[in-house]
């Protein structure tokens, strides 16, 4: 993130045309404390675009899917 949480050097790390539920996705990161870096973005069945942000909980450190409304 640029001040004011604008995004910069964004890089597509993995891309595929269909994503099966038999299919699993390992990403292993370093999770900043301030705002998430991490955004995981793709098409849902109805055709429509989703982007959720994957961040990390104060409390437990259980990850977190934040909606990219709650975010941007």
């Amino acid at each position: 993130w640029d001040d004011p949480f604008t995004l910069s050097g964004v890089t597509s790390l993995f891309t595929d045309d269909l994503f099966t539920p038999d299919e699993a996705l390992a990403i292993y990161a370093y999770i900043p404390d301030m705002m998430p870096v991490l955004r995981v973005r793709g098409i849902n069945a109805e055709g429509a675009e989703e982007v959720w942000y994957i961040s990390e909980s104060g409390e437990d450190g259980s990850l977190m899917l934040i909606p990219a409304a709650d975010v941007e």
